[in-house]
Parts: C-alpha cells; structure tokens; sequence
C-alpha cells in the first residue's frame, strides 16, 4: 500500500517509472510485486472474429498474448497472432540472452499447444525481441522455422 502511494506523488512516480523501465534492478521487480503492477503487451483486433485469446506470464515480468484469428469470410482460414516484448537488460545475477531464449521457449511450448487443440494455416510472433541477427534468440527462432522480416 506504501508503495501505491507513492506512485501518486508526481516526483515519485517519475524516479520508480524510470527504474521500472530500466529492469535492470532488484528494487524494480519488488517495486512491482508489492503495487501489482506488471509490464504488459495489447494484441488488439478491429472488425474480425478471434477465440482462444489468453496470455503467458514469462520471467521478469514479461507476457505474451495470443489470440486466433479466424477469417470472417472463410471460417477454415485461421492464423494463430502472437504479441510479445523480451527482457532488454537484467542484473549481472541474470544472463539476458539466456532469459530470452527461456521465454521463447516457453512462447513457443505454449503455443505449440495451442495449435495442436486449434490447427491453423500459419503463426506471426509479433515481438520486441531486443535481439539482433546472430543473436542466440534470433538464431533460436530461425532454427524453428520462423524468418524475420526486419532483416534479410
């Protein structure tokens, strides 16, 4: 409750936001234990018809969100969407790299699961992967049969 009072005061709440946003601290992950706050992504649709949406809590208080997309014309064209943002920074006690490997993993477990109960013509990870080609994460996806369109 403390610490929720604290995000109301202006002064405050700018310094914690800052440390939040950071990640790479101690006080951030208690920060956002005790307010309950959590860093989150929105997988937003307009005018379709989706099922099965739910989110994946990752480590370092990440998710991803998923929802099947499914064509209002025809019903059998269906595209699994996923959203999601990678750990940027951690502490020296955390390997980042080795972070986002394990969140992609458990991205990519969860929804194999997702496509054996619902099959679907294909799958778009949408991402902030804070990697970079040549990375283990990005060799990761690629390994799974996924390309990139943000670099040859």
């Amino acid at each position: 409750m403390a610490l929720n009072v604290l995000f109301l005061l202006p002064i405050f709440r700018q310094t914690l936001w800052k440390m939040l946003l950071k990640g790479d601290s101690v006080w951030s992950d208690a920060v956002l234990l005790f307010t309950g706050y959590a860093m989150a992504n929105a997988l937003i649709f307009r005018g379709v018809d989706t099922q099965n949406a739910s989110s994946l809590t990752l480590s370092a208080f990440r998710t991803a969100n998923r929802a099947l997309y499914v064509d209002p014309k025809q019903k059998s064209k269906r595209l699994w969407i996923v959203n999601t943002h990678l750990t940027a920074a951690a502490q020296s006690r955390y390997d980042v790299e080795q972070q986002q490997i394990e969140q992609i993993e458990s991205i990519l477990e969860w929804m194999e699961e997702a496509i054996s109960s619902q099959p679907a013509d294909g799958m778009v990870i949408c991402s902030d992967f804070n990697a970079i080609p040549g990375s283990k994460a990005y060799a990761l996806m690629m390994d799974k049969g996924f390309c990139s369109i943000s670099w040859p």
